[in-house]
């Protein structure tokens, strides 16, 4: 006798990245990026950093992952799941002496309408070349990963670590100048994660954040 059982067995999903557009302001109040219109339900992650200890007021709509003030350096990742009608994106909260620099990764295969899993839980700050993205502890299962660095430096990132790739490393020129960085690393277990880069010398700021990745159902029948 021969017995057909169904099971579904969870595979995670990859998430695509479909545009990952920089800017940046001189001696602004706020700073602001035209995009590519996003797709409705895609995953929309806003990095902004500035050169100045000020509290960053993100983009309308979206929720806060982690926001900093730092020293001499602040930073804030914000996101939200996409409408499919956005084509712009702003941060605020500056003087007519603060340098900007703002980046927008849209993702998919993340879960809606509730995508946030954790962030660092304390402020990650230091000075000097090695600036580091502090430690998230993650409960999904499956994650993304989104790294977040600012350095009072004109600058360039490299060598990230623990698998962390590197999607933009950009300069704000001028003086004072600064440096700002993102990178991102799929993960499939739970755990303590985190990243550093190498970079120029300066007062730096970093976060990280986790998104859920929606698992994959494969329904197969064992005979």
């Amino acid at each position: 006798t021969w017995i057909t059982t169904p099971i579904a067995l969870a595979l995670g999903s990859v998430p695509a990245i479909v545009q990952k557009p920089t800017g940046v302001a001189n001696g602004a109040a706020s700073v602001s990026l035209t995009i590519t219109t996003a797709t409705a339900n895609d995953l929309l992650v806003v990095i902004c950093g500035a050169n100045a200890s000020i509290t960053i007021a993100g983009p309308s709509g979206y929720s806060t992952a982690r926001n900093d003030a730092g020293t001499n350096v602040s930073q804030g990742i914000f996101y939200k799941m996409a409408a499919g009608t956005e084509t712009s994106v702003s941060c605020s909260g500056g003087t007519s002496s603060t340098r900007w620099g703002i980046q927008l990764y849209e993702y998919t295969k993340i879960v809606a309408p509730n995508p946030f899993d954790a962030a660092n839980a304390s402020i990650s700050q230091g000075s000097g070349t090695a600036p580091s993205s502090g430690t998230v502890t993650t409960t999904n299962t499956s994650d993304l990963l989104i790294a977040g660095l600012t350095v009072g430096a004109n600058t360039t990132f490299s060598s990230w670590t623990n698998s962390f790739t590197q999607e933009n490393g950009f300069a704000n020129s001028g003086s004072p100048s600064a440096a700002y960085g993102g990178a991102v690393h799929s993960v499939s277990a739970t755990g303590s994660y985190s990243t550093s880069a190498t970079s120029g010398s300066g007062n730096w700021i970093g976060q990280i954040a986790g998104f859920k990745v929606i698992s994959a159902v494969l329904t197969t029948n064992i005979v």
